[in-house]
């Protein structure tokens, strides 16, 4: 470790030798200057680590003109160059004392400047000067952190006048230090908050610690910031009777945060309000699949108690033969995917469908927790799409036999009129040639296909609506007898007839031996459905139809009371692609040398020219059943059952 280094600034008069000798006997290693000016440059140029400059230095007690004396050059050299300075004094007095404070001296030392004296004062300015030096490099530090640090840093006195801010209370709140210095706190923060502020003030006078406040103060452009505040664990400089002095208040904007978060807030309640309205059911399910969240209408559409539906799992709620197809997608979910599946679910003593949508829900490592799902209920707008789709298809069939019917109908015209000429001929050449019998029997032959072509002329009007105007009231109870009458005689002997004939209003406007030729048409195709024997079934019932029902089914039906006649067997059945041509003209599954007539085309001709419907119901190996619908003749009712 080197020497002390000193400067030693003194007149060449003796005493200063001395001193100089008793500086070095001591071991510093000295520096010498005669004035004030040559002081400053050696100090300058050497670095010494302390001055020792005479207070009279030049002799002069203000020095020459022009010149620097002792007391003016300590002060640069302690100002400019930070080198402690002890002062050499002749003797103490008041007046010199004075005139060195100005300097700021680390010492004095006085004639006859004894080595005891010398070591001491050296030792104490340097000692002095390095704790002074330590305090202003922890005080520039500390002022760094405190004019840097993001937080909103305020000091206050007990009477909650401020007198320090930092730059982020500047950059914050727009204030110049200048503006605020010396004004009260109140002035600074909302009214709605004076309450709030006098209980911070009070905790800061009284050396309480708070960890936390948040307090809304105006900018200086008249916007309102909202500050989290906290008091410092201590109090800044307290006075000797314990009192505080002063109180760092540290405060952090969260303007921006406490916006987000009543921004959330509403959000939040939005987004409560429409899970509690919302008419589809809105769930949360864990990665177990069981309920964690529910709104009201999860309960409401899956015919469940709210408080029951949460923590429990689609087993629980909807049995195992249900929550098999349920767990599956669920865990489709989970895995990532989102998708969406149509899952039919008891709900009380029904049947419904429901469009369940599903998607995961992540945590913040991407890692799927759950699943929320969207449920509605689609039943009646499947049960409408398929009304739809038949309505559809009963409309495109009936505009198609309109069509068969329309041509069958030109056609029958044309026959008729050339079957006219063909009989009118064959009866007068009857009449004129009489006497030849070979021409006779021909002739007779011509006549009677001509009856049976004129009868087939008369199935395919009655199909395309051109047939009889003959309508009279029917009692269809009759028809029936009439039916079964001319078909036993018939029958095999492996078949057999059942009447189920509950009707008790069974009068209809119609053509009774249409209606008859159309039932009975009806019994031998059923009896040629079972070739291996039967039962026919010929049954009646009377009903209200609505429009709904009317729409969705061929004919000309309006709604209210009607009668059904059912014609039932048991035989093979019927495919689909057979169902969807029964109803067109000569259209036939028997052999071509068994086919008569129109077969079911005449029955749909017939049942539409009586304002009525007619309606198939066949499966292969499950029988047949033909039902015909016709407007009874009664005022209407409204005491029956519906279809």
């Amino acid at each position: 470790m080197g020497k002390t280094r000193i400067l030693l600034a003194e007149d060449k008069t003796p005493p200063a030798a001395d001193l100089h000798q008793k500086l070095e006997d001591i071991g510093y290693a000295v520096a010498v200057a005669s004035s004030g000016e040559e002081a400053l440059k050696v100090a300058a140029e050497t670095k010494p680590n302390l001055a020792m400059v005479d207070a009279n230095l030049d002799g002069k007690p203000q020095g020459p003109p022009g010149g620097l004396d002792g007391i003016a050059a300590a002060r640069r050299i302690h100002q400019h160059l930070d080198i402690p300075v002890v002062f050499l004094l002749a003797s103490a007095d008041k007046r010199t004392l004075r005139r060195t404070e100005a300097a700021g001296p680390f010492g004095h030392v006085t004639e006859p400047f004894e080595p005891d004296q010398i070591r001491a004062a050296v030792e104490m300015a340097l000692y002095r000067h390095s704790v002074e030096r330590k305090l202003r490099k922890s005080e520039a530090r500390y002022r760094t952190l405190y004019d840097q640090s993001p937080t909103i840093n305020v000091v206050i006195g007990p009477d909650g006048v401020i007198s320090d801010v930092n730059k982020s209370f500047e950059e914050v709140l727009g204030y110049k230090k200048e503006e605020v210095i010396g004004r009260h706190t109140m002035e600074f923060m909302a009214p709605h908050h004076s309450g709030k502020v006098a209980q911070l003030l009070s905790w800061a006078r009284d050396g309480n610690y708070i960890p936390e406040m948040d307090l809304d103060v105006y900018a200086k452009d008249g916007s309102l910031h909202t500050l989290l505040f906290s008091l410092g664990r201590a109090p800044l400089e307290p006075e000797e009777d314990n009192r505080v002095s002063g109180r760092l208040i540290i405060g952090l904007d969260i303007t921006d945060r406490r916006q987000a978060q009543q921004d959330l807030r509403r959000n939040e309640q939005r987004l409560r309000a429409i899970f509690d309205a919302a008419q589809d059911a809105i769930f949360i399910k864990d990665q177990d699949l069981k309920y964690t969240l529910a709104n009201p209408a999860t309960a409401g559409l899956f015919g469940l108690d709210q408080a029951n539906l949460l923590g429990r799992s689609d087993e629980e709620l909807f049995g195992p033969e249900h929550a098999g197809e349920l767990s599956k997608t669920d865990t489709q979910a989970l895995a990532g995917q989102v998708l969406t599946e149509e899952h039919h679910l008891p709900v009380g003593d029904r049947m419904r469908t429901f469009e369940i949508t599903r998607a995961p829900i992540y945590d913040g490592a991407g890692r799927p927790v759950g699943l929320c799902g969207i449920a509605r209920d689609v039943t009646q707008r499947k049960q409408a799409e398929m009304d739809r789709r038949l309505m559809e298809r009963r409309l495109h069939e009936s505009r198609r036999l309109e069509s068969i019917g329309q041509l069958a109908g030109g056609i029958a015209n044309h026959f008729n009129n050339l079957l006219t000429v063909i009989q009118g001929n064959a009866q007068l050449l009857r009449l004129q040639r009489q006497d030849d019998q070979e021409l006779a029997s021909a002739l007779e032959q011509i006549l009677d296909a001509s009856g049976r072509s004129e009868q087939l002329i008369r199935q395919l009007l009655a199909y395309a609506r051109k047939g009889s105007d003959h309508t009279s009231q029917i009692d269809i109870n009759a028809v029936i007898d009439m039916v079964v009458n001319l078909l036993r005689p018939s029958l095999d002997s492996r078949t057999d007839i059942k009447l189920d004939l509950k009707a008790k209003s069974t009068t209809v406007m119609g053509d009774a031996a249409q209606l008859e030729t159309a039932l009975l048409n009806l019994a031998l195709n059923a009896q040629d459905a079972m070739p291996g024997g039967g039962r026919i079934t010929f049954a009646t019932n009377q009903l209200t139809l609505d429009g709904k029902w009317c729409k969705t089914h061929p004919g000309n039906l309006k709604p209210g009371r009607h009668l059904q006649i059912s014609v039932t067997d048991n035989g093979v059945g019927m495919d689909k692609k057979t169902l969807d041509r029964v109803f067109e003209p000569f259209f036939t599954t028997k052999q071509v040398d068994k086919a008569v007539g129109m077969g079911l085309a005449g029955v749909y001709g017939c049942v539409k020219d009586h304002q009525g419907a007619v309606e198939i119901l066949s499966e292969v190996g499950s029988g047949t059943t033909v039902n015909i619908f016709l407007p009874l003749d009664e005022p209407a009712r409204t005491d029956s059952p519906q279809k």
